[in-house]
C-alpha cells in the first residue's frame, strides 16, 4: 500500500513538473513576442554573430553602413571627423584656421572615403569590391540569405513573393541607397558623415583619350589623394558625341573610366559637357538617349554622378535650364534612382544665385554646378557661392582652374587658395580642369611630358603642382617637394623627360608666346561718361587666327547709373570669341561690352573689374 502511495505521489509531482514546464515555455514565447512580434529578434542576433565571424559574401543590402563605395571598411575617424565640412562646424575649425595664403596650414582630415584608402589596400579583396561596386540582383541575393539565417517561413514567404514582383516589374536595383548621397548643402556617405569630394577632371575624351587608364587612376587615388575622376564627354565641339563623333568608342571610354574609378576606390562624374552648344535643349533628345543607355550599362556600379549640361551660356535662362533638368532627371533615375545628378547653372555655371532663388523640387538629390577660374573670378563670385549655400543650395564646384577663364594665362595660387578655403569652409566639393598636356596653363602636365601615368613632380605643370599639394594634404598625406628642382628644368639632366623635350625648349616656348603678348597693345579710351581699360593677358595663335584675351575694366566718371555700355574700336575686323561678367558682342571692328546683371550698378567714380573677353583678329 505505501509502495502504491509513493507511486501515485511521484507520478503527481511528474505531472506538476510538466504542466510548469509548459507554463514557462508559453511564458517565454509571449515575452518574446511582446517584443518583436516578427519574431526575428534570436534570428538578427544570429545573424550579426554570423557575419561578424564567418568570412562569406554579402548581399549589397546587408553592407554596414560603414563601408565605402570602394568596399572596404571605413576607418574610424578622430573625434570632431565627418562633421568638419558642414557649414557650421568649419566656421570654427577647418574653415577660419587656414591663412588667406595658404589653405594647406590647417588640415582636413573629415573625408571619411580618403581617410580609409590604407585601409582599402591592406584589407579589401576582389570579393568585396565586387559585392559593393559591381553588385547585381542584390534583392534575389538577400532573399535566399534571410531563409538561410532563421527567419520564419511566413517571412519568407512574403520576402519571396516581393522579390518576384520586382522581377516582374524589371525595376532597377538600387546599388547606392546606402551611399553617397545630398544633405543639405553638402554630400554626406551612408553614415550621414559629410563627405568632400576632391578630384580632376580629363579633357575632352575625344583628344586627350589616353588619360583614361587604370594605372593613372590608382595613381590619382593613391599618390594624390583624388577621390573623384569627372569624365568630361564634349557634345557640340570637333569629334563631339552630337557632332560626329565616335559614339561607341566615347561610351567606351566613359564605361572604362567608371570601372577604373571603381577599382581604384573613387567616384567617377559622367559629364554631358556642352559648350559651344550653348542650351542643353539644343541636343536634349540625343542626351535621353545617352543617359538612357549609359545609367543601363553602369547601373551595376555604386560610385557614379551625372552631370547633365556642362556650362550652359549665350543667354541661356535658369527656367530653361530647369526645364531640360526637369526632362532628363527621370530618365537617369529609371537605371540609377539613388544617384547625384549635378545640374548646371546660367553664365557657363556660374550662376548658382538663379538655381537658388527657383531649384528643382522634384528630386532631392540634387547638386548645383559652378564654376570658376582663380585668375579671373575672385571676390563676386565666391560671395555669390556663399549667399547660395547659405539659403541652402547644394553647390558644387564641378570644374575650376587656378588660370583665367581661357583655361590659359598666369596662375593666380593667392585667389586660388581663398577659394579653396571658401570650399573647405561649407563642405563644397570640387574638381580641377584638366588631365591633358595641352601647351595652357590649365593642363597638369607640362606639353614636353608624353607619360600617361606614372608622373614625377617635374612633369607637373604649376597647376599640376600647385593642385598636387592640395589634394595631398587633404587626404592626410604628406607631400614631399624635395624633387622640385629651384630652378625649373634642372630636372631634366637626368634624361627623364619621355617626350626628349627639355625645360629650357619649353622656356622657349613661353617666350615666343609673350612676345606675341608684348606685340599687342593694351587698349584705353573714353565712351560718354565712362572710361575704359583694356589690358592684354594672353595671345596665341589657333586654326590660323590670332586669338587676344583682353582683361578689361570700366569707371564710371558721371552719375550714379543702373546700366552701362563701352564701345572698344579695334585697328582691324574682328571675332568675339568668348566672354565673362559682361554681355559682349562685336560688329566689325568694334567690339561693345554691357554690364552683366550684377555689376548694372556703378556709383560715380566706382569701377568695375574682371571682365574678360577674348577677340579674333580676322
Amino acid at each position: 500500500m505505501k509502495k502504491n502511495k509513493l507511486t501515485i505521489i511521484l507520478a503527481v509531482i511528474a505531472v506538476i513538473a510538466l504542466i510548469g514546464w509548459g507554463v514557462t515555455a508559453g511564458m517565454l514565447k509571449d515575452a518574446r513576442k511582446s517584443t518583436d512580434p516578427d519574431g526575428k529578434a534570436v534570428a538578427s542576433v544570429t545573424e550579426n554573430i554570423a557575419d561578424n565571424t564567418a568570412n562569406e559574401d554579402t548581399p549589397e543590402e546587408n553592407i554596414s553602413a560603414n563601408e565605402d563605395v570602394s568596399g572596404s571598411e571605413t576607418v574610424k575617424e578622430p573625434d570632431g571627423a565627418g562633421k568638419e565640412n558642414a557649414p557650421e562646424a568649419q566656421d570654427s575649425e577647418s574653415g577660419e584656421n587656414i591663412s588667406e595664403d595658404d589653405p594647406d596650414k590647417e588640415e582636413n582630415t573629415s573625408d571619411a572615403s580618403l581617410e580609409n584608402k590604407k585601409d582599402d589596400k591592406e584589407e579589401k579583396t576582389e570579393d568585396d569590391t565586387k559585392n559593393t561596386v559591381d553588385v547585381k540582383d542584390s534583392g534575389k541575393e538577400e532573399g535566399k540569405d534571410t531563409g538561410k539565417k532563421g527567419s520564419d517561413n511566413k517571412d519568407t514567404k512574403k520576402d519571396d513573393k516581393t522579390e518576384d514582383k520586382k522581377d516582374n516589374d524589371k525595376k532597377p536595383v538600387k546599388t547606392t541607397a546606402k551611399g553617397l548621397h545630398v544633405d543639405g548643402t553638402h554630400l554626406a556617405d551612408a553614415s550621414g558623415n559629410a563627405v568632400q569630394l576632391r578630384g580632376v577632371s580629363t579633357h575632352g575624351l575625344a583628344w586627350f583619350p589616353a588619360y583614361v587608364n587604370k594605372e593613372l587612376f590608382n595613381e590619382l587615388a593613391s599618390d594624390w589623394g583624388a577621390n573623384v575622376v569627372r569624365l568630361a564627354m564634349y557634345t557640340e565641339e570637333y569629334g563631339g558625341y552630337c557632332s560626329g563623333g565616335d559614339k561607341e568608342a566615347l561610351k567606351k571610354l566613359v564605361k572604362d573610366g567608371v570601372k577604373y574609378a571603381a577599382d581604384a576606390g573613387m567616384y567617377a562624374i559622367v559629364d554631358w559637357h556642352i559648350l559651344s552648344d550653348g542650351d542643353p535643349n539644343k541636343n536634349k533628345e540625343e542626351a535621353k538617349k545617352f543617359f538612357k543607355e549609359i545609367t543601363k550599362d553602369l547601373s551595376g556600379y555604386s560610385n557614379v554622378l551625372y552631370e547633365i549640361c556642362n556650362e550652359p551660356n549665350g543667354g541661356t535662362s535658369w527656367s530653361t535650364i530647369k526645364k531640360y533638368a526637369q526632362e532628363i532627371i527621370p530618365v537617369i533615375r529609371k537605371n540609377a534612382p539613388d544617384a547625384v545628378i549635378i545640374v548646371g547653372t546660367p553664365t557657363w555655371s556660374q550662376e548658382v544665385d538663379k538655381a537658388a532663388a527657383d531649384p528643382i523640387t522634384t528630386d532631392d538629390n540634387v547638386v548645383y554646378a559652378l564654376h570658376f577660374y582663380a585668375a579671373t573670378h575672385k571676390d563676386d563670385l565666391r560671395n555669390k557661392m556663399v549667399k547660395a549655400v547659405n539659403a541652402g543650395l547644394p553647390v558644387f564646384v564641378s570644374e575650376f582652374g587656378i588660370c583665367d577663364a581661357s583655361g590659359n594665362g598666369g596662375c593666380d595660387e593667392k585667389s586660388a587658395n581663398e577659394w579653396i578655403k571658401q570650399l573647405d569652409k561649407y563642405g563644397i566639393s570640387y574638381v580641377c580642369w584638366n588631365l591633358a598636356n595641352k601647351n595652357e596653363s590649365s593642363s597638369l602636365f607640362l606639353s614636353s611630358c608624353s607619360k600617361t601615368s606614372g608622373f614625377k613632380t617635374s612633369d607637373l605643370s604649376d597647376e599640376g603642382k600647385w593642385l598636387k599639394k592640395v589634394l595631398t594634404k587633404r587626404a592626410g598625406k604628406k607631400l614631399e617637394f624635395e624633387d622640385i628642382p629651384e630652378d625649373s628644368g634642372k630636372d631634366d639632366k637626368s634624361g627623364d623627360n619621355a617626350a626628349g623635350t627639355s625645360e629650357n625648349d619649353s622656356k622657349s616656348d613661353k617666350k615666343e608666346t609673350d612676345v606675341k603678348k608684348d606685340n599687342k597693345a593694351d587698349i584705353s579710351g573714353k565712351s560718354g561718361d565712362l572710361s575704359y581699360t583694356a589690358k592684354v593677358v594672353n595671345s596665341w595663335e589657333e586654326n590660323g587666327k590670332t586669338n587676344t584675351q583682353y582683361t578689361v575694366s570700366v569707371t564710371n566718371n558721371g552719375s550714379a547709373v543702373d546700366k552701362w555700355e563701352v564701345n572698344i574700336t579695334f585697328g582691324g575686323k574682328i571675332k568675339l570669341n568668348n566672354s565673362w561678367n559682361c554681355e559682349a558682342s562685336t560688329a566689325e571692328n568694334v567690339l561693345t561690352i554691357k554690364n552683366a546683371l550684377h555689376s548694372g550698378s556703378l556709383e560715380k567714380n566706382a569701377t568695375v573689374s574682371d571682365i574678360g573677353v577674348i577677340i579674333i583678329e580676322q
